[in-house]
């Protein structure tokens, strides 16, 4: 193989080939090449334009200089991608613009609320959208809504789900047409404009109107007070981080916390910490984890003397004996509990012994994978939590979701609890109580800041006040309330938000008007306490998922269409001795998977020597390799090859398991 047989024509080839398959790409971490006007990563190029010359995809220069001179040579514009002060990459538009029309022929309803509310944009073979496309969306001759495009087209014939929607709005629901993810923003009737010169979909080339709505999305968020707190925080009010592991979703998670979600005061102590850190774990997994650590039965007394567990238990609380119990016998086996069916946990993980001493069923590494090592560390080493600042407020509430998670977990439901503390098997009795979720609270801790005490209070002030009080919230950085979701695709959605999905939505939130200035909050009956219930337009939903868990694809379309969805995928740090290793990893994976959503995260070597290579790669890499792939050895093997590490020779010593060396 030779790259010097790569010429312009094949690379113009490749750019052919690539729109006419309407080829995913991997993007580039901080150049693009623009060809024909449009912008594309130039070692995905460079890839393909060796595949017309010399029938290999294999390119062996690294990203950046290496690869852009080819390109430069060739008469091709190299330009840097756009970054913040932190030096990551932003969504910069292409120099694109385009008109879509809302009706599908002559006659044919307006689409324009169906593919706003889905977030999308429709296209069709004889024109197709790239990613960072600016779309004029307009009914008649008026532009209502300007849209970036996300991800490349795919046919809506993939998506069942539109079909319906397709043949009601009679738009073709065949092959040639083609659907895009996109970022959304609709125009105030101040921004509203005209634009007649031509019908249906097409690109825009008058200056004065590509640049007009360049610069309306350039700055769309200065307008409308909803989005004041989002450019404060720089994300919008329902937003899911997103990206393969160890791209810095949890780092971002917790850096929105301190930085816009923490009221900063004095010194707080260890004990206080401790109490406020296990505050956002289930019950369960507390009790759980300390019995994994202990590795033995333990009795009721045992576990109320876990420092862990007493900073879980309500200090207040009269029968903190019966607590414990309650929740032992909840996710109990049959042979540990009488506790009725009904009234149990949905899952069993819990057993006592002839001596009354609980342990942790066997088999259940499924149940306990729901358990975080942020909480097992916690449990470890209760006593080295860092003292904080006493006067801190705590704006948010954290919750990771889990597989068993429902409704009645995340809003409010009905629980069995015992009235006797002093037994010591199930003869007390059954009494029930509503226990408020975390979504609820929530809610309620971002209706304080505000400035009502109850929902109750809220929904019986007069709209105007209604009206008046949420603004200033909103307007006010300090009066922002956030719940973060870890692991947000982990949960069945629509069983854990039922009905509430569509209070997420910005235009449905307590307080929120429209351009005339009317209430278009929405409110709705809560299922167990009767209580009125709304969702206050200063609460912040931001969730994270891992992307080789699971596709965005595969989210529960409610939630998809509810949600801004920011991506985080990996850097490669100038320098760093670990960027050419990471980088070529990563091509070797994209190589087999196709999908750069299986990508490796720059966080596994972040703030690490390069004589910590062999661990990273045996303790964090190698695992979730075998993960990807299956357990298919030769797979992870080929990966590792490709990525010129170097691998021992299998034996009894390393138990026949890929070790790096």
């Amino acid at each position: 193989m030779s790259i010097d047989k790569i010429t312009r024509e094949h690379v113009l080839a490749a750019v052919d080939k690539i729109e006419r398959e309407n080829i995913t790409l991997q993007p580039s971490a901080k150049f693009d090449v623009v060809i024909n006007g449009k912008a594309y990563p130039p070692k995905e190029i460079m890839r393909y334009a060796n595949l017309m010359a010399n029938k290999t995809m294999d390119w062996p220069n690294s990203g950046g200089e290496p690869t852009n001179k080819y390109l430069e040579k060739f008469g091709f514009e190299i330009q840097p991608k756009e970054q913040d002060n932190a030096g990551n990459t932003t969504n910069r538009l292409t120099n694109t613009v385009i008109k879509l029309g809302c009706n599908w022929g002559k006659g044919a309803p307006s689409f324009y609320k169906m593919i706003r509310e889905r977030k999308i944009a429709i296209c069709a073979d004889d024109l197709l959208y790239q990613p960072n496309d600016l779309i004029l969306v307009t009914q008649g001759q008026t532009v209502f809504a300007l849209a970036r495009i996300l991800k490349y087209p795919q046919p809506v014939t993939s998506n069942f789900e539109l079909a319906a929607d397709f043949n009601k709005y009679k738009i073709d629901y065949e092959e040639w047409v083609k659907y895009a993810s996109a970022e959304w923003y609709e125009l105030s009737k101040e921004e509203r404009f005209s634009y007649n010169l031509q019908q249906g979909r097409c690109y825009v080339h008058l200056p004065e109107i590509k640049n007009r709505a360049i610069a309306i999305w350039n700055s769309r968020f200065t307008n409308k007070s909803i989005k004041t707190m989002n450019i404060h925080i720089g994300l919008c009010i329902n937003t899911i981080l997103y990206g393969p592991p160890g791209t810095g979703k949890t780092y971002n998670l917790n850096r929105y916390k301190e930085d816009f979600f923490t009221d900063k005061g004095i010194t707080k102590s260890s004990d206080e910490v401790l109490r406020e850190n296990v505050n956002a774990y289930p019950f369960w997994q507390i009790l759980a984890a300390v019995m994994s650590t202990l590795n033995k039965p333990v009795s009721v007394s045992e576990l109320l003397s876990n420092p862990v567990v007493k900073a879980k238990l309500n200090p207040e609380a009269r029968a903190p004996r019966s607590t414990i119990w309650r929740i032992l016998q909840s996710y109990a086996d049959s042979n540990s509990t009488e506790l009725n069916a009904k009234y149990k946990g949905s899952f069993e993980l819990f057993q006592k012994d002839k001596d009354s001493r609980w342990g942790i069923m066997p088999n259940k590494n499924e149940v306990l994978a729901d358990i975080s090592q942020e909480l097992m560390d916690i449990v470890v080493h209760p006593e080295q939590q860092p003292t904080q600042n006493v006067a801190d407020k705590l704006r948010y509430h954290f919750i990771t979701f889990h597989q068993k998670y429902s409704y009645e977990d995340f809003i409010e439901g009905i629980k069995p609890m015992l009235k006797n503390e002093e037994v010591e098997e199930l003869s007390g009795d059954l009494q029930f109580e509503l226990k408020k979720g975390i979504f609820y609270n929530s809610c309620l801790e971002a209706l304080k800041l505000a400035g009502y005490e109850s929902f109750e209070a809220c929904h019986n002030d007069t709209p105007d006040n209604r009206i008046e009080k949420f603004e200033k919230a909103r307007n006010n950085p300090a009066k922002q309330f956030a719940l973060f979701i870890d692991e947000i695709n982990r949960a069945n959605i629509s069983a854990v938000f039922g009905e509430l999905i569509t209070l997420l939505e910005e235009d449905k939130r307590t307080g929120v008007t429209n351009e005339d200035g009317k209430l278009t909050e929405m409110w709705i009956k809560l299922p167990y306490s009767h209580e009125m219930f709304s969702v206050p337009s200063n609460l912040y939903v931001i969730g994270t998922m891992n992307t080789a868990d699971r596709s965005i694809a595969l989210l529960d379309i409610a939630l998809r269409r509810r949600f801004e969805f920011k991506a985080l995928y990996p850097e490669y740090h100038e320098g760093a001795w670990w960027s050419s290793v990471l980088q070529t990893l990563n091509d070797a994976i994209y190589e087999k998977k196709r999908n750069a959503d299986f990508f490796i995260g720059h966080a596994f070597f972040i703030n690490k020597e390069e004589s910590d290579k062999t661990n990273i790669f045996n303790n964090k890499i190698i695992p979730l390799l075998n993960e990807y792939f299956q357990n298919n050895a030769e797979s992870v093997k080929h990966i590792l090859n490709k990525s010129g590490i170097g691998i021992q020779q299998p034996g009894i010593k390393n138990n026949y398991q890929i070790v790096a060396e």
